[in-house]
């Protein structure tokens, strides 16, 4: 059979388990937001980024207090979202049509990554499949409604790919690192942090694995750079921001590692609402180390790295070695979960495709395979979403909790004080707190008001202050401030006045965004001159 052939039916296939992987929500027609989780969350942002092009700030979500949440969380990737919602028209559809998408690009960036390594197209469909289903996936979906790190998870195998280039294979492909790293930036900035973590320790190993260690090391500093370039509109404004005044920003806590016996006990119950790597990846690992002995250099390593990102998640490694350290921002070590699940993934497709076996035998340990992990997958769901402490959202429930759920994340850090304020959308006029009528549109927040003084008043508005801000009372800009409540201020004269606030991208913003648009179009123009899409 022909390679084209052989792409084209494992295409095919991964479009067939993708709709499988997302059958048991996509049947319910409801979503399930479970307690203490981010379902409604990024509901929200879905809804949020209707004006995104020219605002950094909706005013009909997060309880309409002007948060500027897609400065601090990166929503490039999640636009294909809202561009569902446009053309759909109900969020419930759109929420899952979304993941069964990134479902399918996850298994296909696994699938094209895997080839690459191994030439091997058995091997390439395993790894789709089990890195696709893989228990600590459908947490992040089912479970956390984490849809940020469950989307970052779709780029890891890029990650992984660029790594394995720059560090032990053809150091000139550095730009798949790049490619990788940069789609994390636009998707999840602490998935940003823990890959670079992750990268750093596989470096400190590769050293004595590899030769050309210079022109490695070379080629990790212009992935690094290329990547820096290409998110500078992801980093910049988020930094300006952050520098301006003071933000609520999540913070780092005590840093536990998963119970072993408990973590035991979840993965052989395949427990969807635990945080460990599940039966499927702990079935595979142990056949990967039956046959360890067969296993290349490389391939063990891998293997091992990934017991090793499974054993600091636990328990069992010294957490409080770190606990005064920068690294505490990462708050779950159950994060790691994701890199075992990646490494095991992978070595574990190598171990049970590395033998040579005739082509009925590689589709009947193929099939089996398969029938094996969907119901899994399917049992696994149904028994998380027959759990209690959950709601289920219908289309019109989803649709409220898109426009009011309310998430202090990157507000004014004094207006945490004032939250009662901020709720009820009071004003503070003259020191008079006051009910005014007011409207809002995705991208403006209006109000009228008389002043019968004869002299300036204060007016302090229940809306978040950011850089970038603009207040214009009867159409003619005035100046604002950031008041003693955690919230916006400003001066009001004498007489009717009609106020419009609204917030605008800095021109440091924009100038990132042209040089991120401008290294986007060099980056594209280096690789067509290199031809490094072509076959290989």
């Amino acid at each position: 059979m022909s390679d084209k052939k052989k792409y084209i039916i494992s295409f095919m296939l991964i479009l067939f388990f993708s709709v499988i992987y997302m059958l048991p929500s996509i049947i319910t027609k409801n979503i399930y937001h479970f307690t203490n989780q981010d379902t409604a969350f990024h509901l929200s942002r879905i809804r949020g980024l209707s004006n995104v092009l020219s605002s950094p700030v909706n005013f009909n979500n997060f309880g309409g207090n002007g948060t500027a949440m897609n400065i601090f969380y990166p929503w490039l990737t999640l636009y294909p979202a809202y561009m569902l919602l446009q053309i759909t028209g109900n969020l419930i559809v759109t929420y899952n049509l979304y993941y069964l998408f990134f479902t399918f690009i996850t298994m296909s960036f696994s699938y094209l990554c895997m080839y690459k390594m191994q030439k091997s197209h058995f091997s390439a469909i395993v790894f789709s499949l089990i890195y696709g289903f893989a228990s600590y996936r459908s947490t992040d979906i089912y479970f956390r409604g984490s849809l940020g790190e469950a989307i970052a998870l779709t780029f890891l195998p890029l990650i992984f790919l660029g790594c394995y280039y720059i560090f032990f294979s053809d150091y000139k492909k550095w730009y798949w690192l790049t490619i990788g790293m940069t789609l994390t930036v636009y998707t999840h900035l602490l998935s940003v942090l823990l890959n670079v973590l992750i990268i750093f320790i596989v470096f400190l190993f590769s050293i004595y694995l590899k030769n050309n260690k210079k022109e490695r090391i070379f080629a990790l500093i212009k992935a690094t750079i290329c990547t820096l370039s290409l998110s500078a509109a992801a980093f910049v404004p988020m930094f300006q921001q952050s520098s301006f005044v003071k933000l609520k920003v999540p913070r780092g806590g005590t840093l536990r590692g998963l119970n072993v016996s408990e973590y035991f006990s979840a993965t052989l119950n395949n427990n969807l609402s635990y945080f460990g790597v599940g039966l499927l990846i702990f079935f595979v690992a142990l056949h990967t180390y039956k046959r360890r002995e067969k296993l290349t250099k490389f391939n063990l390593f891998i293997f091992f790295m990934g017991l090793f990102t499974l054993y600091i998640s636990t328990s069992l490694f010294p957490w409080f070695i770190i606990q005064k350290t920068p690294l505490t921002v990462i708050q779950f070590t159950w994060r790691l979960t994701a890199y075992a699940t990646l490494f095991l993934s992978y070595a574990g497709s190598v171990s049970l495709t590395s033998s040579t076996e005739t082509r009925s035998k590689k589709i009947n340990k193929f099939l089996s395979l398969s029938v094996f992990i969907i119901i899994l997958h399917v049992v696994s769901v149904q028994h998380l979403i027959s759990q209690d402490g959950k709601d289920i959202y219908n289309s019109n429930e989803a649709n409220l909790i898109s426009q009011n759920y309310v998430h202090t994340d990157y507000a004014n850090k004094a207006s945490l004080n004032y939250s009662e304020m901020l709720r009820n959308k009071e004003f503070i006029i003259d020191n008079v707190t006051q009910n005014v009528d007011f409207s809002v549109t995705d991208s403006t927040f209006s109000f009228s008001y008389d002043n019968t003084s004869n002299k300036p008043i204060n007016v302090v508005t229940p809306l978040y202050f950011y850089k970038g801000q603009v207040v214009q009372q009867n159409g003619e800009e005035i100046s604002s401030s950031l008041s003693k409540y955690g919230t916006t201020q400003f001066s009001l004269d004498a007489g009717k006045s009609t106020i419009k606030i609204f917030y605008k991208y800095t021109k440091l913003a924009r100038f990132a965004q042209i040089i991120s648009l401008l290294s986007l179009i060099l980056f594209i123009f280096y690789l067509l001159k290199k031809g490094s899409f072509q076959k290989q």
